[in-house]
């Protein structure tokens, strides 16, 4: 029987919100993964796994959810000059490092996300109308049904920041090969670069999960911006849309009730002017 623990913390989102997990575990083989699965059917409980490719929002403070942790190891296996096969729990930063010393070209534009390899390539991760992991994977292996399955890139059918992967959890991505094309200038400087980036154009030292909505109304939001509860927070909200990157929610709330609240009402603004919003955050209880 696997070990489902009940834990307070405020470590598995990256809004730093408290909550009580009625259900926790961590799994270190397929194997291990497979038996929550059937604990977790036999209990008549939801599953998630984290960084499974959704940015992470829990919105009780009491969470029901079995909520598993990848603990796989982090392991890669180099092939040749250009292609490696990295597990899925392998941080992607990792993998930059190796690239950038190799002057191999890689999705360094990833280097400012705190990813693991399954993460980024569940959710496709990349520029917005820009390039993607999926630039560089050559095939997924993953478990599904408690069989392992391999398909090549062109298999796996993808679309802005989505794939079969994303926030489903009976598909468990295991090992994905990449391919790094050799550069024919210096990559040097690549992670600095983004970094830099990130530090002029992010807001990064407030807790956050990036992205809200995978779809929104972009001119709308910055429209909300310059009013509370929008880009201003009111008092005892302590969370707001952060004015210096669209689409972003940044967060001092321990609980997070602010954060569904200012969630639902640019919802409903969009609704109300009849413009397109979907959301990109899971929103586990």
């Amino acid at each position: 029987m696997p070990e489902v623990q009940r834990i307070r913390t405020d470590k598995l989102s990256g809004y730093r919100t408290s909550h009580l997990f009625k259900h926790y575990g961590e799994f270190t083989t397929p194997e291990h993964y497979a038996g929550y699965l059937q604990w977790a059917r036999a209990n008549r409980l939801p599953v998630f796994i984290l960084g499974n490719g959704s940015n992470t929002l829990f919105t009780k403070k009491n969470v029901r959810s079995l909520v598993l942790v990848n603990r796989l190891p982090a392991q890669i296996r180099f092939i040749d000059e250009t292609r490696l096969e990295a597990s899925s729990s392998v941080e992607v930063m990792q993998i930059l490092k190796h690239c950038e010393e190799k002057n191999l070209h890689s999705f360094y534009f990833l280097a400012s996300v705190p990813a693991t390899v399954g993460g980024a390539v569940a959710m496709n991760a990349g520029l917005g109308g820009g390039g993607t992991i999926f630039d560089f994977v050559e095939s997924v292996t993953f478990m599904e049904d408690g069989q392992i399955k391999t398909l090549g890139a062109a298999q796996i059918p993808r679309a802005h920041r989505t794939t079969p992967f994303a926030g489903v959890q009976d598909k468990l991505i295991l090992s994905v090969v990449f391919h790094f094309p050799k550069s024919e200038t210096s990559i040097k400087g690549s992670i600095k670069r983004r970094a830099l980036w990130s530090r002029d154009f992010q807001d990064r030292q407030i807790p956050n999960c990036g992205s809200v909505f995978k779809v929104c109304d972009r001119p709308l939001f910055r429209c909300l911006s310059v009013i509370p509860p929008f880009g201003i927070a009111i008092p005892g909200f302590r969370a707001q849309y952060s004015r210096r990157t669209l689409n972003w929610i940044i967060n001092r709330n321990r609980s997070s009730w602010a954060i569904v609240a200012l969630i639902r009402m640019a919802i409903l603004v969009h609704r109300a002017l009849g413009r397109p919003i979907e959301l990109e955050l899971v929103l586990v209880g």
